[in-house]
C-alpha cells in the first residue's frame, strides 16, 4: 500500500493513500489541540469545543442539518479528543467524497459557535463528566495519569474538563480557542479507500482557508516525582480500580516503542497474555485486566488496570508486583514468535479498514513520526531479536519505581505504600 504526502499552499498537511480492495473512502481532520494546548482555568475546553463545531455552520445552520447531509449518503461520522489532538471523520461510499470534504472542512474550519447554544452544551459536557465519574474502570486512567505527571501537568489533567472549568467557559473562550488553534498549518486530513482522481483538488477547494498568523504552545510542564507512590480516590465500590505502573523515557519517536509494544502484547495484550492466564484464568482475581504503554510526545507511562473484589485486592496488588519482576528478566521466544504474529496480524486486519488507514498516516504527519506503510511496519517488527528486546527491559521496568493510583473504599494509603515498599 502506497501514500502520498504533500503539503498545500496554505500550510494544510494532506496524506492520501488508495485502497483497491473497496467502495468506501474516509476522510479524517486531525488537529493537534488537545488538552495539553489548553489554559488550566479552562481544562476540558478542546473537548468542548470538538462537541461544539457540531451545532452548525453558516451553510449548514444547525445540528440537524450536519447530521441529515451526512446521513443522507448513510455516511459514518464521528469525533474525539484526546490528551494532545482531536480528530474528526466521515466515512462514506466513495462516490460521496466531496460531501465528505466539504462538511468536514465546513465543520472545522467554519463552525457557528452559538452563543445560544451555549448553556444547553454545558450541561450535556457535565453529563458526561458524570456518567465517567460512576464508571471508575475508565476513570482510573486518569488517576493515575494525575498521579504520575501530577495535577499541574497538562497531561494530568482530565481531558473533559471540571464542573468549574464547562461551567465557567465562555463563547468568546471557546472562538478563540478555535481562532488559534484550528488553523489549516495545525492539521492534517487524511484521505483512504477508493480515491477519484481529483482528490487532492477536492481539499484544495474545501480546505481553502488561509492560515492566520497565531502562536500556538503545547504546554509540557516541569518535571514531577509524585509525592508518594500511592493515589486513592475514595469511592464505595464492590471492585477495587487500580492502575499499577511508572513513567517511562519514552516518546512517540523513539526507537523502543515497537519492541516495547511487543512487550506489552505478551504481558497484558490478548487473552493468551501473562496477565489474563495467570491473574484471570488461574486465580480468578478479576474480570478485566491489561497492560498499556500509554505515549505522547516528550513523555509516557506503562501501566497495568484491573478491576479486583475489594477482599482481594491486596492478593492481586502483590502479585501483579510479582509479575511486573518477572518480567523485567525478559519474555521467551515463544512469547516473542506469538507477540510478533498478534502484532502484524492486527495490522493487516486495521488496513482492511478506509478509515483505520487514513488515521494510521494523519497520526504519523501529525506527531513527526517516521512515515511508514504497514508492509514497512511489519518488516521491522519481524527484524527484531529475542536478545535486543531482552536487554532493554530492566532499563525500562523497575520495580522500585512502581506507583498505585485506586478507586475505590480505602482513605489510608499508608497500607498500600507498605506493600510497595516490602515487594519492590
Amino acid at each position: 500500500m502506497s501514500f502520498q504526502k504533500k503539503v498545500l499552499p496554505n500550510g494544510l498537511t494532506l496524506i492520501t493513500a488508495e485502497l483497491t480492495s473497496t467502495e468506501a473512502v474516509t476522510v479524517v481532520v486531525y488537529v493537534k489541540a488537545g488538552t495539553r494546548h489548553e489554559q488550566a482555568s479552562q481544562q476540558g475546553i478542546a473537548h468542548f469545543l470538538e462537541h461544539f463545531v457540531f451545532k452548525g455552520t453558516k451553510k449548514r445552520p444547525s445540528a440537524i442539518a450536519i447530521s441529515k447531509e451526512l446521513d443522507g449518503v448513510g455516511a459514518d461520522y464521528n469525533a474525539f479528543t484526546t490528551k494532545d489532538h482531536t480528530g474528526y471523520y466521515v466515512k462514506a461510499e466513495y462516490t460521496h467524497i466531496e460531501t465528505a470534504l466539504d462538511v468536514l472542512s465546513d465543520m472545522v474550519l467554519r463552525p457557528l459557535l452559538p452563543a445560544k447554544e451555549l448553556s444547553k452544551e454545558k450541561g450535556v459536557v457535565i453529563e458526561e463528566i458524570n456518567m465517567y465519574a460512576d464508571q471508575p474502570s475508565s476513570l482510573i486512567e486518569e488517576l493515575f495519569d494525575q498521579h504520575v505527571y501530577g495535577s499541574r501537568h497538562p497531561l494530568g489533567k482530565n481531558i473533559l474538563g471540571t464542573h468549574t472549568t464547562i461551567t465557567n467557559l465562555s463563547a468568546k473562550h471557546v472562538k478563540d480557542f478555535h481562532a488559534l488553534q484550528y488553523q489549516p498549518n495545525n492539521m492534517i486530513v487524511g484521505i483512504s479507500g477508493k480515491l477519484p482522481v481529483h482528490a487532492e483538488q477536492l481539499v484544495k477547494k474545501y480546505f481553502n482557508k488561509k492560515s492566520a498568523a497565531t502562536k500556538r504552545t503545547s504546554r509540557k510542564g516541569r518535571a514531577y516525582e509524585p509525592a508518594s507512590r500511592v493515589t486513592l480516590q475514595y469511592k464505595e465500590t464492590n471492585q477495587a480500580h487500580f492502575a499499577l505502573g511508572f513513567k517511562a523515557p519514552l516518546t512517540y519517536t523513539h526507537k523502543d516503542v515497537q519492541r516495547l509494544k511487543l512487550v506489552d502484547i505478551v504481558f497484558g495484550g490478548p487473552m493468551s497474555s501473562r496477565l489474563f492466564t495467570r491473574v484471570r484464568e488461574k486465580h480468578g482475581l478479576g474480570y478485566y485486566i491489561y497492560s498499556h504503554l500509554s505515549l505522547y510526545e516528550d513523555v509516557s507511562n506503562w501501566h497495568v488496570g484491573a478491576g479486583v473484589d475489594t477482599e482481594r485486592f491486596e492478593q492481586a496488588l502483590t502479585l501483579l508486583i510479582k509479575e511486573w519482576k518477572k518480567l523485567a528478566q525478559g519474555i521467551t521466544a515463544k512469547e516473542l514468535r506469538m507477540a510478533k504474529e498478534y502484532y502484524k496480524g492486527k495490522i493487516t486486519l486495521r488496513t482492511e479498514d478506509s478509515a483505520r488507514v487514513a488515521q494510521w498516516y494523519a497520526r504519523q504527519g501529525l506527531f513527526g513520526l517516521p512515515h511508514k506503510t504497514p508492509v514497512e511496519t511489519k518488516t521491522a517488527i519481524d527484524s527484531f531479536t529475542l536478545d535486543e528486546i531482552n536487554a532493554l527491559l530492566q532499563t525500562y521496568i523497575q520495580p522500585q519505581h512502581l506507583q498505585l493510583a485506586v478507586i475505590g473504599p480505602y482513605k489510608d494509603a499508608e497500607q498500600f505504600e507498605k506493600l510497595l515498599a516490602a515487594h519492590t
